[in-house]
């Protein structure tokens, strides 16, 4: 497993706003993932078995395997839950340090999923989400080399511009009407985000800039597009109104 040098929130967030789905930036942030960290498959997509399969990314998992895994949530959701709270709190959370492996080996997604996919440990993320849960996972199958603190503490350090980039990845805010030229590409970025309903520090954390540059870059998306709230600016760009 070759570790790469860790991605950075810029990266992360260049990424959503240069991806027209979500499944393509998800995918795109499971490879930068595991070639940084190191792993032998990944997941990225919500815990909700309603939302297409299409919609997650995936790495080196076979869709049989994730079939599986949806079919049968309801349940495996149910004895993961110490899991799930544990990575909704914390932010990451690995498996081995929630379970013993003798009650691992009792549960049935680790028989049943985790097993035959010779699964052995895994980080669970689980994305504070607007409306969702959306959960991403890194998986190893050798238990002699564990997922270090480190990795955990620089994952866990992504958590919030990983779920406001998979919030934004896909959006259709970027209109191609006239008053978009007229921006810079960060200043595009800014208001992509604005219209999402981000405010100045979700999108700070999400460009990997300070909130007080944000907020310059606001200022001059404001003078130049004529508006005077947040609220007019996203009207001007979806054109719910015009200049005048």
């Amino acid at each position: 497993m070759n570790q790469g040098c860790d991605p950075s929130p810029g990266e992360i967030a260049e990424l959503a706003l240069g991806s027209n789905h979500r499944r393509t930036f998800r995918d795109a942030v499971l490879q930068r993932l595991a070639g940084w960290v190191g792993c032998d498959s990944g997941w990225f997509h919500s815990v909700d078995p309603n939302e297409p399969l299409e919609a997650g990314g995936w790495v080196h998992m076979e869709r049989g395997f994730v079939e599986r895994a949806r079919r049968g949530w309801a349940a495996y959701s149910t004895e993961l839950l110490p899991l799930i709270q544990t990575a909704a709190r914390d932010g990451v959370a690995r498996d081995a340090d929630v379970f013993a492996r003798s009650v691992r080996d009792r549960l049935s997604f680790f028989r049943e999923v985790a097993g035959p996919l010779r699964l052995r440990q895994s980080l669970w993320v689980i994305l504070p989400m607007r409306g969702e849960i959306v959960s991403l996972g890194l998986s190893r199958g050798d238990v002699r080399k564990p997922f270090g603190d480190d990795a955990v503490r620089r994952l866990r350090s992504l958590v919030p511009v990983l779920a406001v980039s998979d919030h934004a990845a896909g959006a259709s805010s970027r209109d191609p009407s006239s008053l978009l030229p007229i921006l810079a590409p960060r200043e595009r970025q800014v208001v992509d985000l604005v219209i999402l309903g981000y405010r100045n520090r979700e999108i700070a954390a999400a460009l990997g800039t300070s909130v007080y540059t944000v907020r310059n870059q606001l200022g001059i998306v404001f003078r130049k597009l004529g508006a005077t709230t947040r609220a007019e600016l996203v009207g001007l760009v979806l054109g719910e109104q015009r200049p005048r």
